[in-house]
């Protein structure tokens, strides 16, 4: 049980994270680009971290948890590689965030129609948000955004949505074994 409240309230702080993360790309994009990849490096191991363990705790419906395995382990790989080569790969860290971002919507649309077989109500909301997350990670990647303001407001947002999604996941689809 100690693991599921680690796993819930480690996804509510990196939920709080994202949405810093993303209002401070939007409202301050002159962020030297080493702070900027130190900072997702971080982000992306404690988020890695905190999937894993959400990934081996018992969670009820196990849903919000069913692909963290494979996610935590990616996550920590690419926040190793953004930690270690840093400035080289500022280049990429958007479409990467894109590719993150199309990943982590298509699970939670199955998660979302997962909850409604399990008649979760709020099924309906993740699959909204997460379809708002897809569209950004397909305009993160395929949009090539020239006007830096306008890139940073998209990714900004993006960043804000995927926090919001994870947020949703976990309020809506948790729950811890009741002892009977």
């Amino acid at each position: 049980m100690k693991r599921l409240y680690v796993a819930k309230y480690g996804y509510i702080i990196m939920s709080i994270l994202f949405y810093i993360f993303g209002l401070v790309y939007m409202f301050l994009p002159e962020i030297p680009d080493l702070a900027l990849c130190i900072a997702a490096g971080v982000c992306l191991l404690v988020y890695g971290a905190i999937k894993l363990v959400g990934y081996l705790s018992p969670d009820l419906y196990c849903l919000a948890f069913q692909y963290d395995m494979a996610s935590a382990i990616l996550l920590m790989v690419l926040g190793v590689l953004t930690l270690v080569c840093n400035v080289r790969l500022r280049n990429v860290l958007v479409p990467g965030l894109g590719v993150l971002l199309l990943c982590d919507s298509v699970l939670t649309i199955q998660t979302a129609k997962d909850a409604a077989k399990f008649g979760i109500r709020s099924w309906v909301l993740l699959l909204v948000v997460a379809l708002i997350c897809l569209a950004f990670g397909v305009i993160v990647i395929a949009a090539p955004i020239s006007d830096m303001r306008l890139r940073h407001v998209i990714v900004g947002l993006s960043v804000l949505f995927e926090g919001l999604m994870k947020h949703c996941v976990v309020l809506c689809t948790v729950r811890g074994k009741r002892k009977v």
